[in-house]
Order: structure tokens, then C-alpha cells, then sequence
């Protein structure tokens, strides 16, 4: 994202139920990975992403890691003396740090409603989106981060994720290579090589089969 990232997160197939989602048949890929501090209400490292009770997805690389136990609403300190925009974003990271996806993502669209239009913030409401089962959405928002700034890593690594969990799997594997090759430094080289090098041990293929209600397919991209 060079944006800040919140969080590690993890390989694993969307877990939502209503929208259209993808259920593993068995767990398959298990990665996680480091992410930087970021600013703000929540500059502490954050939990990792939503964990499905039978299965992983792709890894996110995501913004923040570590909160306990999950409360009902936000405190109202939490916004005290913040400006809109600003507020709107730490309600946005407080929902998805307690896996209330679509709270999430109203109070990241409403931060970016708000002026608050960066390639991290873009990218958070595109991983609540990938949380919440909505892989098109999360793409959007992944490719919207990336036009706002090339350089930014994980929008670009995100891509991958979100192509892995909907079948694409050259699309994936062209979105890994490229990351690798754009940024030989980057904080999730190791993640982009152990991806690719998993499904090439698979023949070229995710090892789990999507739930027939994912019956909505990614908007086109090239990788």
C-alpha cells in the first residue's frame, strides 16, 4: 500500500453468507505476514484478519494487529476532538478490528465521502469488503488504491488474494510475479513466492473448491 499496513492477515476463502462467497473445502494455504505500524486512533499492531472456522484465505496485506475481546459499540472517546474524516476512519478500524464487516465498511466510504481519499484507506475498505464476501468490491477498491498511487504495495499484493479466492488462479499468480518483480524489496516478497510456489505444487490450481453461491464474478482486470 508506500502506505502504512495495520495488519497481518492470513490465506483463506471469504466466509460471508447473504452476498456471494467462497467456502473452502478443506484448509489449504496457511500464511502470515508482517505489517507495519499505523497512524492515528491506532498506531498499536492489530489482530489478523477474520478467521474461518474450517478454512484460510488468500493473505491481505492489510493496515493494523492486537485487540481483545469483542465489544458491543465503539467508545465514545474513540472519536472525541476528531474531525469527521478522521473519525469516520477510526470508527472504520474499530469495526473491522472486531469483525463487523458492514459497520466497516459504512464508516470507511463515509471517511472517504468525507475527503479522506488515500490509497490506505482504500485499501481497508477493500479488505472489509473481502471479509464481508463482496471479492468484486474489494477488487474495486484494491484497483482504486493503485491508481491513486502504483507504489503503493499491498492494494497491488491484495489483487492477488481476491483473484486466488474467485478462481483466477493465472490472474493470481501474474498479480504475485509482478509484485515481486515491482518491488524485489518489498514486505511480502517471501508471502508473493510461497503462494506461487504452493499452487505450482498443486498443478496450478487452488486446492479448494468454491461454494456454488459465489456466483458473482471479479470485474476484469489485468494482472
Amino acid at each position: 500500500m508506500p502506505r502504512k499496513t495495520r495488519r497481518p492477515s492470513e490465506f483463506r476463502v471469504p466466509t460471508g453468507v447473504v452476498r456471494p462467497v467462497l467456502w473452502p473445502r478443506y484448509a489449504a494455504i496457511a500464511l502470515v505476514f508482517a505489517g507495519l505500524g499505523a497512524g492515528g486512533m491506532y498506531a498499536a499492531l492489530r489482530p489478523a484478519l477474520h478467521r474461518a472456522a474450517i478454512a484460510r484465505r488468500p493473505p491481505l496485506a492489510v493496515n493494523p494487529p492486537p485487540i481483545s475481546p469483542i465489544a458491543a459499540a465503539p467508545p465514545a472517546s474513540l472519536t472525541t476532538g476528531l474531525p469527521a474524516d478522521q473519525a469516520a476512519r477510526a470508527l472504520g478500524n474499530w469495526y473491522e478490528d472486531h469483525k463487523q464487516w458492514a459497520q466497516a465498511i459504512a464508516s470507511y466510504t463515509q471517511a472517504i465521502g468525507s475527503g479522506l481519499d488515500n490509497p490506505d484507506v482504500r485499501t481497508d475498505l477493500g479488505v472489509a469488503y473481502y471479509e464481508d464476501g463482496q471479492p468484486q468490491n474489494a477488487l474495486l477498491q484494491y484497483q482504486a488504491a493503485q491508481a491513486e498511487d502504483p507504489r503503493h504495495e499491498n492494494s497491488f499484493f491484495n489483487q492477488g488474494s481476491v483473484y486466488a479466492v474467485t478462481g483466477q488462479v493465472p490472474r493470481a499468480l501474474g498479480i504475485w510475479r509482478a509484485y515481486i518483480k515491482r518491488f524485489p524489496q518489498g514486505q511480502h516478497v517471501a508471502d508473493a513466492r510461497q503462494l506461487i510456489a504452493q499452487i505450482n505444487l498443486h498443478g496450478g490450481q487452488i486446492p479448494f473448491t468454491p461454494n456454488a453461491n459465489a456466483n458473482t464474478p471479479p470485474p476484469s482486470a489485468a494482472p
